[in-house]
């Protein structure tokens, strides 16, 4: 039985508690009429038949004559009184009515007691106290009403020793029948007294009942009035969830244009003043949206709408995702940026990545924006705890003071009262990764010092992936022979080189460690064989690469691997197909497959003509095109959809709305249906259920239907699975991600 069908008898039942309520009025009455029209007229009758049987032993007993005239017409007496009576009662009886019926038939009653008395010998009978009987049984009713039967039992009483000598000649003795008659008075006396303590324990129990009343009343107001906050408080939520809603479509709609065009524009042929403003306005909308996403996470967790995955996913990789992330944020060269992760770490975990990747970026964001200069340094290792891993964090930034840490974790705080200002940021960073940490089942501490910098160190369950399928080794010597190996290596930078060299020694390869260009050139004059590569940072002159570069071409054709950061660097002049470029800091797997490419083809993969952007991944294209159907309102996301869609070799049709697409996916066949959620006219949504349904009643194979949403809260993303969409991707598109499932969804066909 549901809730709905509960409350009523709940209620119900609370009205009955309360004495004076009209519900217990009424429920009392009918108990009442119950009573005295059913019950007292059935125990009537049966103690009036249980009369006429006693008084007939009795007389067998005494007198030797069980049955008699009188006994008889008593018996008769009895049986038309009692359904006199009982007709009298369910016909005439009303409880509410002053002049009360049944107390009537209570005193006629004694009649018949007295009847009894007489016809058992009067004077003789050993059943006179039957008269008396009824004191008892109105203790119940008080002692008033048990002091109002005693005359009226001594009367039935005298009253059946006379009927009894008239009757059946027995002469009484008086002086014996008074004595009883005063001791049976007596003893009602003193039962009736005693009704008094049954009196006063109903007054307690009314008493009793009107406090329970007064409190269920009390608690009746109070529910009415946490019942109207709950549904204020959800109203108000709701309100929420709508506002937020609406804020990350009306947000990510536009930002999905500008970004797109920016990720376009820096396709195209720029020179470095062109590529720098693209590049900033690109970096200032992602800023924008990076709050977006704080503001709509922190309302799932403050909601508890929030929740985690536990997937196969390798820590290198996340943890270089992160890196990257945010290496555009590095903008100063007096700030090293490291990464050590210990090589013992188990690589392929199970958990959430995504949530992983969003608090190590909150945290590399933070130490990065409060470091003028110094360090920036990321580790990972295992812990004593099976199945851990703990993340750290520092740097050497300008600290948080003491009275500030208790509260560093609260949401829209910041250390300093000024940061808001000199900084920016929402405050909102920190107190999500905390709880995005214990939602996780871990914790987050941090440790600073004003003027020193921060520490900032969290641990959680990242159990070994069942399966290590993603990826080769990324630990261990990386040859099995015994032949030695060196690298040079050039990295002014002091945290940076020491990283690298540990992890180069690591896989078993002997690293000439340098400081300097002069350094380096003094390293390549002590060598006698070529190393097996030569590894340094971007940042140098041209004309350093050439004269390094000269003195190791008389050792071989040595390859380089360039460690290039977030700022611009000259082109240094060198051979492309001896050429790599990585991007700082290393986390370790892409040093690693670097290597071991140079051992494998003993030559470097040949890198296109020099772009202004290494950092940028090539153009992309499609090795099975598609026929997709977009279907898009807003004219720039339009636009923005189809250059990248076209640039990737796919064909596209454009609709306006889902009334449109409705009719295009019934006119001819699409792979793909790109569908925006809100739209004028029809609703991505109601398009969906449309084209379903057409499928289904038609037999048609369906189509594979892309939601297209700004709207980043659980609700939409269920939303678009119930109304028949097969996945979802939101805005502002991620290139990346959308090529990777209309890649996979190609094969998938067999284009």
């Amino acid at each position: 039985m549901d809730g709905s069908t509960q409350q009523p008898d709940h209620q119900a039942l609370l009205a009955r508690l309360t004495y004076d309520s009209p519900e217990a009025k009424a429920s009392r009455m009918r108990r009442k009429s119950r009573l005295q029209k059913v019950i007292v007229p059935l125990m009537r009758s049966v103690m009036l038949a249980a009369g006429v049987l006693f008084a007939s032993a009795h007389n067998w007993v005494v007198f030797d004559a069980p049955w008699s005239r009188e006994l008889s017409a008593a018996a008769l007496f009895y049986a038309s009184y009692a359904l006199v009576s009982w007709l009298a009662l369910a016909a005439l009886y009303r409880p509410e009515e002053t002049r009360d019926l049944a107390r009537i038939f209570l005193r006629l009653d004694l009649i018949a007691a007295s009847l009894l008395v007489a016809v058992t010998g009067g004077a003789a009978s050993w059943l006179f106290f039957v008269p008396w009987v009824r004191v008892a049984d109105q203790v119940t009713g008080g002692v008033r009403r048990c002091g109002e039967f005693v005359p009226l039992c001594l009367l039935s009483h005298t009253a059946g020793i006379v009927l009894g000598s008239v009757w059946l000649g027995y002469t009484p003795n008086w002086a014996l029948e008074t004595l009883k008659i005063a001791g049976c008075t007596t003893l009602a006396l003193h039962v009736a007294l005693t009704s008094r303590i049954a009196e006063k324990m109903r007054s307690r129990t009314r008493a009793t009942l009107d406090l329970a009343g007064d409190a269920i009343n009390e608690l009746r107001q109070k529910s009415k009035e946490l019942e109207k906050a709950r549904q204020e408080a959800e109203n108000a939520s709701n309100a929420k969830g709508l506002f937020l809603a609406n804020l990350s479509h009306e947000f990510r709609t536009p930002m999905n244009g500008i970004i797109g065009m920016t990720e376009l524009t820096l396709d195209t042929e720029l020179d470095r003043d062109q590529e720098e403003y693209i590049s900033t306005a690109q970096r200032s909308a992602q800023n924008l949206l990076h709050i977006v996403n704080d503001v709509l996470d922190f309302s799932k967790i403050d909601s508890g709408a929030m929740s985690f995955e536990r997937l196969p996913f390798s820590i290198r990789g996340c943890v270089r995702d992160a890196l990257v992330l945010t290496a555009a944020q590095n903008r100063s060269p007096d700030v090293e940026v490291t990464c050590d992760i210990d090589e013992s770490a188990t690589d392929v975990v199970s958990g959430d990545e995504s949530r992983l990747r969003q608090i190590l970026v909150n945290l590399l964001s933070n130490s990065l924006k409060f470091t003028p200069e110094g360090f920036v340094s990321l580790s990972v290792s295992s812990t004593e705890q099976p199945g851990h891993l703990e993340f750290e964090v520092q740097d050497t930034g300008v600290g948080i003071k003491l009275e500030k840490l208790e509260t560093i974790f609260e949401a829209f705080t910041q250390a300093e009262e000024s940061t808001t200002r000199r900084f920016g940021g929402t405050g909102l960073g920190l107190a999500i990764s905390r709880d995005l940490c214990v939602g996780m089942g871990g914790q987050m501490r941090v440790e600073s010092q004003e003027g020193r910098g921060s520490r900032f160190t969290f641990s959680l369950p990242l159990p070994p992936a069942e399966s290590a399928a993603l990826g080769s080794s990324t630990t261990g010597a990386l040859f099995t022979d015994d032949e030695e190996r060196e690298v040079l290596l050039l990295v002014p930078q002091g945290h940076i080189r020491r990283s690298i060299t540990q992890r180069l020694e690591a896989w078993g390869i002997k690293v000439h460690s340098c400081g300097s260009v002069e350094a380096m050139r003094e390293a390549i004059r002590s060598l006698a064989e070529p190393p097996l590569a030569a590894i340094s940072v971007s940042t140098l002159k041209p004309h350093e690469f050439l004269l390094m570069d000269g003195q190791l071409t008389d050792l071989g054709h040595v390859p380089w691997i360039l460690l290039q950061s977030g700022e611009q660097t000259e082109d240094p002049k060198l051979p492309l197909d001896r050429l790599q470029s990585l991007l700082l800091p290393i986390v370790g797997p892409e040093l690693r497959d670097a290597i071991e490419s140079l051992q494998v083809t003993n030559s470097v993969p040949t890198t296109p003509g020099r772009t202004r952007s290494r950092r940028r991944p090539p153009s992309l294209r499609s090795a099975r095109p598609l026929r997709i159907l977009l279907v898009e309102d807003e004219p720039v996301n339009q636009r923005v959809a189809e250059l990248l869609l076209r640039s990737w070799g796919h064909e596209v049709e454009i609709a306006q709305n889902g009334a449109i697409a409705t009719e295009l996916t019934a006119l001819s066949r699409h792979d793909v249906v790109l569908m925006d959620v809100q739209m004028p006219v029809m609703d991505g949504l109601s398009a969906t259920r449309h084209i379903r349904s057409r499928e289904a009643n038609g037999g048609e194979a369906p189509v594979h239907i892309i939601a297209m949403t700004a709207n980043a809260t659980p609700e939409t993303a269920s939303d678009c699975m119930d109304a028949g969409m097969d996945s979802q991707v939101l805005k502002p598109i991620n290139r990346g991600e959308l090529f990777e499932r209309l890649e996979a969804l190609s094969s998938s066909l067999g284009r």
